[in-house]
């Protein structure tokens, strides 16, 4: 195994139970019944996401390579989701496809399929350890719609070619309902569905599900507790249709290589995997220890983690060959959430990249600190005051690691922040539970307005929530009410001093155009400004370069647009920079100025709506050759919503 040093969110929250004596689970609330454990659990009976209207049948298809890289066609199962929801999406790329085909040959439906690369279980004495499974067997799971024409399965290789097939059963065939032994291992149901309706919880029996190669590493899977599965239930009831998309099994696992207690949860491919005999502090995954609201905070908190871990590798383009093909593998009706998510973004590089690319734009410019620039040691003289680690762009003192559990903290606490401060869990963050000190402080926040001091986590969690990945109620419940760029109309809005003073709203346009040496973000709008004591029309350009050209590309052609994203994050202006914001008044040319102090923030970036704003300090008067200081600065808020 690999090893590398890092500090599990969950064993934050659990070494910090205290308060709790070791028999703090100790009680004779023990349920007996499903039913009974799931009425102690807020949100296992009545989901926050709970989705209305009539249902769709998939299938869904365990899809297995062994270590020589074969792949074939495992059990299928049909299962019921709400129809808005839709078929679960598969990841953005993978080696293979799972196909369904007619009985002509016709492909119906397809989905990109990926198997795991490597097992990651997070450990509680503060490092992660890492299983590579390039080269062992695997298993992933895909989803197909269920239609009486699709007369076969196959799994292919990204050739087309196909590697194993099978008959597609007849509709209604394989339901889950029908199958003897699946209690648990069907579909989570409540009293109301979700968009996590696809997720199998798998019992000590489910070894099929599972993978022989886990087994062959000493994990195995156990009995499950029938807490465990509400406070799971509940868990995913909190999830959006995105966040769902990327988890399709979850197992209660014991390991026999590891000390008993000693891990959290981990991760493979679809597959989450949480330690059955975690013992922290009294704290224990078993039906006694669940009864602790504590302790069912632990666990749930951890689910919501880790599916923002499987978001992160459902999202990402890393390693992919030809964006471009594997995009292609998307039918009509399989265009889910996953690649709405990209497609409203123009994100096609990828979540991990995109993400990265927004937080060192803050870096570059002083306002964030890059990854793992503070200690996760629990006493350290150089922990930071919880201002500082916010100011700089971070939810929590984990969120700081690196961009996939930057992710993580950041889907975690919104969701689940007000749920674990109920459950009893004391704020704070590092060594102490509810670790949403970036929420606290956006929350505390008084005026209509984005300070610098909170730029960085709120754009992050903008990030979150136009991906889907956070709903609008948690957006709300982490951000508050007040912190916000108010844009009252499309186009350009003048503030000095919070003061509005004028418009630029007609005529306003937002597109991605090029220049000889890079593609830019280009927003213009019409209206008037004053010179001299007189108002002349005028238009107001900014212009954010997005991807530069090399040399090479210059003389053969740009890349594609396509793989170019709208603009997030900060943006300088300065003399000489790509980035440019000016006003032009035709009937008044002494007017016109050119930005060369300054910066732009841009928090929100979808194909609907683009919000920000220019900071203008300093500018140039080119006809008159004279700069101009703006004191206080002159903000212009902007705009475009379709």
């Amino acid at each position: 195994m690999i090893f590398r040093s890092v500090l599990v969110p969950v064993m934050l929250a659990a070494l910090l139970a205290c308060g709790c004596s070791s028999d703090a689970n100790n009680n004779n609330n023990t349920p007996a019944t499903f039913e009974e454990a799931c009425a102690q659990v807020p949100g296992c009976q009545t989901p926050e996401n709970a989705v209305d209207g009539p249902s769709v049948a998939i299938w869904q298809v365990m899809l297995q390579r062994d270590a020589s890289g074969a792949a074939s066609v495992g059990e299928v199962r049909e299962v019921d989701v709400p129809s808005g929801t839709g078929v679960p999406q598969g990841p953005l790329w993978g080696a293979y496809r799972l196909v369904a085909y007619d009985a002509a040959g016709k492909v119906l439906d397809a989905q990109a399929i990926r198997f795991p690369e490597r097992l990651v279980v997070e450990t509680v004495d503060g490092t992660s350890e890492e299983t590579d499974f390039t080269n062992k067997a695997s298993s992933a799971l895909g989803y197909l719609e269920v239609d009486a024409s699709v007369a076969k399965i196959a799994i292919t290789d990204a050739d087309g070619n196909q590697l194993d097939a099978r008959d597609a059963p007849a509709p209604g065939e394989r339901r889950s309902a029908s199958l003897a032994g699946v209690r648990r291992s069907a579909v989570l149901q409540a009293t109301a569905r979700t968009p996590c309706s696809h997720v199998l919880l798998l019992e000590q029996s489910d070894t099929a599900l599972f993978t022989d190669a886990i087994v062959n590493e000493g994990y195995k899977l156990a009995p499950l507790p029938l807490s465990a599965q509400a406070v799971i239930q509940a868990a995913l009831g909190r999830l959006t249709p995105l966040a769902c998309a990327a988890v399709g099994r979850i197992a209660f696992v014991a390991s026999d290589t590891t000390t008993t207690g000693a891990w959290v949860n981990g991760r493979f491919g679809d597959m989450m995997i949480i330690n059955a005999n975690f013992d922290v502090e009294g704290h224990t995954f078993d039906d006694a220890g669940l009864t602790n609201a504590v302790t069912r905070s632990i666990l749930e908190g951890s689910v919501v983690h880790e599916a923002g871990h499987n978001v992160w590798r459902l999202l990402n383009m890393e390693g992919a060959n030809n964006v471009a093909f594997a995009d292609g593998w998307w039918t009509e009706r399989q265009r889910g959430p996953a690649r709405a998510a990209i497609a409203r973004t123009r994100m096609l590089r990828g979540f991990g990249y995109e993400w990265r690319r927004v937080h060192d734009s803050f870096v570059a410019q002083g306002w964030a600190k890059p990854y793992a620039t503070y200690p996760l040691a629990r006493f350290s003289s150089a922990t930071p005051s919880d201002e500082d680690l916010v100011r700089h762009g971070f939810m929590s003192i984990y969120g700081n690691l690196d961009d996939a559990e930057d992710i993580a903290e950041l889907m975690r606490w919104p969701i689940f922040g007000a749920a674990s401060r109920a459950a009893g869990l004391a704020d704070g963050w590092g060594l102490l539970e509810t670790a949403d000190v970036g929420c606290v402080q956006m929350g505390a926040h008084g005026d209509k307005s984005v300070p610098q001091k909170l730029a960085v986590i709120y754009t992050k969690l903008a990030f979150m929530h136009d991906l889907g990945l956070i709903s609008d109620q948690a957006f709300t419940r982490c951000a508050g009410s007040n912190i916000s760029i108010p844009t009252p109309v499309n186009g350009f809005t003048v503030y000095e001093s919070g003061s509005e003073k004028r418009r630029f709203d007609k005529s306003p346009s937002a597109i991605i155009g090029s220049r000889s040496d890079s593609y830019v973000f280009v927003m213009t709008a019409e209206g008037t400004a004053s010179f001299d004591n007189a108002d002349y029309a005028a238009t107001v350009r900014l212009e954010l370069q997005l991807q530069s050209f090399g040399l090479l590309e210059q003389l053969l052609g740009a890349p594609d647009v396509n793989l170019v994203a709208w603009p997030r994050g900060l943006y300088p202006l300065a003399a000489g920079s790509p980035n440019t914001f000016s006003l032009a008044m035709p009937d008044q040319p002494f007017g016109d100025f050119q930005s060369t102090k300054g910066w732009v923030l841009v928090t929100n970036a979808t194909n609907e709506l683009i919000v920000g704003s220019v900071y203008l300090e300093q500018a140039f008067r080119p006809r008159a050759g004279v700069p101009q200081t703006f004191d206080p600065p002159l903000q212009f808020r902007f705009r475009m919503k379709k």
